[in-house]
Formats: C-alpha cells, structure tokens, sequence
C-alpha cells in the first residue's frame, strides 16, 4: 500500500508533463504549418500573380469593402502593385464609389481597351500618375482624360483620332509611375505623355510589398492569422502587401528596400527617365497638377525642361465667384472626408488641360512631328 500510495504522485507528474510535451509539440507543428504555408503562398503570390487571364477572387461587386481588393502584387519590385486585369465595378454595390462605373481593362488600366499596336491615323496619350489622375470616386466617363479625349477628338485632323491610356494607380508615387510608363505605357507608342503630381509622390505608397521573416521567434504567425480573420474577416488570407504608413516622407523611418523611391532626389531620378525616354521614343511631356507645385519639384521640372500646368487657378476662381469659404467639402471635392476632385472639378479640369495643349501649340507640334496638317473645329 505505501509503495502504491508513494508511486501516485510520480505517475500524475509524469502524466502532467506528457500532456504538456503533447501541447507543445502540437502548438509548435501549428506554427510551423502555418509558416510554411505563408511562406509557400508568399511566394506563389510573388510569381503567378502576372497571368493576366486569371480569373480574380472577388469579382461579384458585392464583395468589394475596400481598394486593397482591387490590387495584386506586381513582380516588379518597384511598381509593387498593380490593378487586377478585367474587373467591372458598380458603385451601389460597393463601398469604394457612389452612383459611378469603374472598368479596368486586360491590361490592367482604367478605360477602354487598346492594342499596343497604334495605326497610322490614332495619336496616343499616355496619363501617368494615381487617384486624382485614376478618377477616385467618378464614373468611367467622368474622369479628366476621358474628358480630354472627347475635346480632343472633336478638333482633331480628318480621319484622325486620339486614343488615351490611363496608367494611373491610386497610391502610386511618381517612381511607381514612372516605373509603369517604362514597362506597361511605353509599348502603346505616345505622342503625348501627361504626368499628374500629388503631393504624396515623393512619399511612401499606399501598400508595400510584405516582407516576412519566417524565423522570427519572438511573434506567433498562427495566433496572427487567426485574430486577422476575428478583425478583417473579408481579406484574403495573404497578398503579399501591407498598407504602409500614412504617405511616409522621412527617410530615417522609410523601410531600406524603399529609400530609393522615395524623397526629392528619387523623383528627380525618376523624371530624368523619363525625360531620356522622351526625347529617345519622340513624344512630349507635360506635368500637370490640380493642385500647386512646389519650388523644388518646379526647379527639377525646370532644369529637365518639361512643360508644367497648375490646374488650381481655375479652382480659386470658381471658389471666389461662388463665395465658397471652404474647398474640402465644396461642390469641388467628393466629400467633406475625401478631397478628391469630384466630377465638377475633373470637368473643369479637362477644359484647363485641352486650353493648355492648344494655345501652347503642343497639339500642334505633335501634329506636325507625324507630318499631319492640324485644323481648328
């Protein structure tokens, strides 16, 4: 009996230890399922998001809750992200837009689908730059360049035609941009590239590629999926990209992998690209902005000579004739919340930009460079 009754405690210690080892290992197979499966889908993410006839989850409108679903990892590490091909997007079904259509086309642009081949009678404009540019919050038909095209194509030569391609990405800064027009804009031969600046393009983007640690110890990957799904239960379980801080400009708190896109000495890098792609593949470049554009971006755009339109005195003018106290929240902004420029405003900006390429003789000179007599309607 007192062998037996000594022996009970050593049995319950051994049990309880066993069961703890058990609880253990499985809490650490878990965990390492778990980042072994981020890591395989990180990875596949990275490589097969570029098959532009996929058919992307989420397509039904009733399942769009934020932008975040509309975008895919890009493989090229400096555009970062990119619009998913083929997506049709009605408003009242969305929380992104109110009473508008939104179409991105196969190639992963707003607007209407073009071959890279240009005919010989088709002028192209190639818009670069994010959401002001993108049309945020407008129709398909509302947008600036959509605008333009039809003024365009109004005074345009004979059995001529403008064709307008929208590379804009909401959050993009001008790295992005510019990175995009090399890889994506440039294949549609412009005669007419027009760069929308914000002042966010010399930030950090919207979202930025995930990079994970797969062996750090001191955070939980599977306690971390599981209180993701409890907080956002409509994201998918891993798409490669974080949103970033709020347009981050300081360097010193910049990811490293980021550095080089972004501050005053990336942008004037990556307008020095373009400015050599301009003058190699003979199209004309303006830099247009609904806002103002500060000195040293001035100065940089100065020294490049790129021509440069302030689309706000126009805005002003209206504020003033209209005594309007405040412009966010005025008929020329979405909202009170959202400052990006409403329907009214991409209109009237539309008016500004034809106004400009007109009397400036740009259209002018374009017409001549492809040896075309220009007429006025």
């Amino acid at each position: 009996m007192n062998n037996r009754s000594s022996g009970a405690p050593w049995r319950v210690l051994v049990n309880v230890c066993l069961a703890l080892f058990s609880t253990v290992l499985s809490l650490m197979l878990i965990e390492t399922a778990f980042r072994f499966m981020m890591y395989y889908d990180d990875m596949r993410t990275l490589h097969a998001f570029q098959n532009l006839g996929r058919t992307p989850i989420g397509q039904d409108p009733n399942k769009f809750y934020q932008f975040r679903q509309l975008i895919q990892l890009s493989k090229n590490p400096r555009i970062i992200y990119e619009l998913i091909p083929n997506l049709s997007i009605t408003s009242n079904r969305s929380m992104l837009f109110r009473d508008t259509q939104c179409t991105i086309n196969s190639h992963g642009f707003r607007g209407p689908e073009y071959p890279s081949a240009k005919r010989q009678n088709i002028f192209r404009l190639v818009g670069v730059g994010d959401s002001a540019m993108w049309g945020w919050g407008v129709s398909d038909d509302e947008y600036y360049l959509a605008l333009l095209a039809r003024s365009l194509n109004q005074s345009s030569p004979d059995d001529h035609s403008w064709e307008i391609i929208n590379t804009a990405v909401p959050g993009y800064n001008t790295v992005m941009e510019v990175e995009t027009f090399k890889e994506k804009g440039l294949q549609y031969h412009p005669d007419l590239v027009i760069v929308d600046y914000v002042s966010n393009d010399l930030s950090l983007p919207n979202f930025i590629r995930k990079e994970e640690n797969y062996f750090d110890l001191r955070r939980s990957f599977a306690l971390e999926f599981f209180s993701s799904r409890l907080t956002h239960p409509h994201e998918n379980f891993h798409d490669g990209l974080i949103d970033a801080p709020n347009f981050e400009s300081n360097l010193s708190r910049v990811p490293d992998q980021y550095k080089d896109m972004v501050g005053i000495d990336a942008y004037r890098s990556a307008m020095a690209d373009l400015k050599t792609l301009s003058l190699e593949h003979n199209f004309q470049v303006v830099v247009f902005t609904h806002w103002r554009l500060p000195d040293p971006v001035k100065q940089i755009l100065g020294d490049l000579h790129f021509p440069t339109l302030e689309g706000f005195d126009v805005f002003e003018k209206y504020v003033i004739q209209h005594n309007i106290q405040e412009y966010q929240g005025s008929p020329l902004t979405m909202s009170r919340e959202d400052p990006h420029p409403s329907a009214l405003a991409h209109a009237m900006l539309a008016g500004v930009l034809y106004n400009y390429l007109k009397e400036s003789n740009i259209l002018d000179q374009i017409f001549r460079r492809r040896g075309v007599m220009s007429i006025s309607k």
